[in-house]
């Protein structure tokens, strides 16, 4: 089970899977949150793929890392550094220093 297609988390599995020949196995789609369709696949409705941050959460299901990790890109928008409140600029900071990172031209 999966979000419906164009949904954020559903265009990063859907790329994931194309880019090693697949099609993404979703046999039905929900508008759900993560902890609701986690409490689904405990009661055996089916499978998802969700992020590790969230499924770290739910101690009654059993995890399985994927072979080769899926990154979700999430920018941050803002106006011109010069025009910054000191909170944005330190959220771009710690976005910024966060493990997995990559940086980019352009940010705080």
């Amino acid at each position: 089970m999966g979000f419906p297609a164009g949904f954020g988390l559903r265009s990063v599995i859907d790329d994931a899977f194309h880019a090693v020949g697949l099609e993404t196995p979703v046999q039905h789609e929900l508008t759900l949150g993560l902890p609701e369709m986690a409490e689904l696949v405990g009661r055996g409705v089916g499978s998802a793929v969700m992020p590790r941050s969230e499924a770290r959460h739910m101690s009654q299901l059993r995890k399985v890392d994927l072979v080769t990790p899926v990154a979700w890109q999430v920018y941050l928008a803002s106006r011109p550094r010069g025009q910054l409140s000191r909170a944005t600029v330190r959220l771009a900071e710690i976005i910024m220093n966060s493990p997995g990172t990559v940086p980019h031209q352009g940010v705080a």
